[in-house]
């Protein structure tokens, strides 16, 4: 696909930059017309016979004088411009932490990938829970995953956060079906409701490709009913990075950012 080329409009980095070298130009230029000055006036001064008289005495020694304090202030301002530029850039390179602080109880759903990330994490019992089982897929999650979870759904807000379909990419609409008609009831008791797409494999024969990956999250999170969030967990791995030793199951650290986002992602709603 082609996409139209908009023009360019500089940055506030780029217009600070093109000021800098202005003003360094502007010193430079300055500093030469000084050292000629210095360079005719020391050639008078000794009688050499480099230059003629008449160039000699053209030269005044205020006029360099002022040349010379032009050209002091010439270079401090573009230090200065050079000085702010760098403070500015190093407070755009600061980068804050998401908050991760999530108050309400979270129950999440999920399979294997889910499993796992519950062993490599740290999280305090009393704030979230994980309801997950190896190579399950929807049966298992209408069956059981479902009526577990509901189980464990405390007094007042609880979110519940759902990763499901790596094992079945194929039971879109069923998944659909199944959170569209659980949705209503957990909201009625306080409950925020999340789907977590499904996230990216190192393709091989036994798992899915991530093109059939990023069908099964844009149908679901285009179907899916408005009172469910959807967590964009898919594009985060890709665009940040991931570690997948057999394909499908992630290292400690991934799982580790992963938790980290899907809070981040909760925090401002929950």
């Amino acid at each position: 696909m082609f996409m139209k080329k908009e023009n360019h409009t500089p940055s506030k980095r780029e217009i600070r930059t093109w000021q800098i070298w202005e003003h360094l130009t502007i010193a430079l230029s300055v500093i030469l017309v000084v050292a000629l000055g210095v360079f005719v006036v020391r050639t008078a001064e000794a009688g050499s016979s480099y230059l003629g008289e008449d160039l000699i005495e053209k030269v005044n020694p205020a006029e360099l004088a002022a040349l010379e304090a032009e050209s002091i202030a010439a270079e401090e301002a573009a230090l200065l411009e050079e000085a702010a530029m760098q403070e500015e850039t190093a407070e755009e390179e600061i980068v804050e932490e998401p908050d991760t602080t999530v108050d309400n109880f979270t129950i999440f759903i999920g399979d294997s990938r889910t499993v796992q990330m519950e062993k490599a994490v740290e999280y305090d019992d009393e704030k979230a829970a994980f309801v997950a089982e190896a190579r399950m897929g929807y049966d298992w999650f209408v069956q059981y995953g479902i009526w577990q979870a509901e189980s464990l759904i405390k007094n007042g807000a609880t979110n519940i956060v759902i990763n499901m379909g790596v094992n079945d990419v194929s039971n879109i609409d069923r998944y659909v079906t199944a959170v569209s008609q659980r949705v209503d009831d957990w909201t009625a008791k306080g409950c925020k409701v999340f789907y977590e797409s499904v996230n990216p494999v190192n393709e091989n024969p036994s798992s899915p490709t991530n093109a059939q990956i990023e069908e099964f999250n844009e149908i679901m999170q285009e179907n899916l009913p408005e009172e469910v969030y959807w967590i964009d967990s898919y594009h985060y791995l890709t665009e940040n990075g991931y570690t997948a030793a057999d394909g499908v199951h992630y290292s400690e650290s991934t799982y580790q950012r992963l938790y980290d986002f899907l809070l981040s992602e909760i925090a401002p709603i929950d």
